[in-house]
């Protein structure tokens, strides 16, 4: 029913919770914390066209999820402790995230471009990191966001201080390091040899 992205998501979310979902195409992964984590699901999106799929998919699944055609937060109410945002790119969620998120316990995000910007600005709005790669065809960061204060150096912003301590990263990190803006990229290459010294 799900994608290994979105079972990853689907898992690091608390049973019995209240959740936001946003931007989310055809409701299953909001249908499956229904059904799975017995959580209250909101599912929204801004497609009329992925809204008219999740509402086949309700009824398929005999869900009890509601789904609205909505921009944003516009759904977030004050009994929602929960927000996931997936398959948006970080500038978008960026613009989404700010706003008042007093009442907001935890936000799952996966992102995968402009994460500096994206771990700088999670840290403006009061919450602490906890950073995963899931591996499906390619990588995607997945990030668990509660409140709290931490901080990170330069690096930690730039890469992600829960990546680059784990040895079980270093492939994600030689891929970076493909990437044309990366080839010279010191920090990087420092990494993958700590990396690779790693017991």
């Amino acid at each position: 029913m799900l994608s290994k992205r979105l079972k990853f998501i689907a898992d690091i979310v608390k049973e019995n919770s209240n959740v936001l979902d946003v931007a989310c195409d055809h409701g299953l992964l909001a249908i499956y914390l229904e059904k799975e984590k017995n959580c209250n699901v909101i599912g929204t999106d801004i497609k009329n066209s992925a809204i008219e799929g999740a509402l086949r998919n309700k009824k398929k699944y005999n869900a009890n999820v509601k789904f609205f055609v909505a921009d944003g937060l516009s759904k977030l109410t004050r009994d929602i402790n929960t927000v996931i945002i997936a398959g948006l790119g970080s500038q978008t969620v960026i613009e989404i995230l700010d706003t008042d998120l007093k009442n907001v316990n935890t936000l799952i995000v996966s992102v995968q471009k402009d994460l500096e910007d994206f771990r700088r600005f999670i840290h403006i709005k009061g919450f602490k990191i906890k950073e995963s790669l899931v591996f499906d065809k390619r990588y995607y960061n997945v990030f668990y966001l509660t409140k709290g204060i931490e901080k990170y150096s330069n690096i930690e912003y730039k890469y992600g201080k829960d990546l680059i301590d784990n040895k079980e990263n270093i492939n994600y990190f030689k891929e970076l390091q493909k990437r044309y803006e990366n080839k010279n990229d010191e920090e990087l290459e420092i990494i993958i040899k700590k990396l690779s010294h790693k017991d």
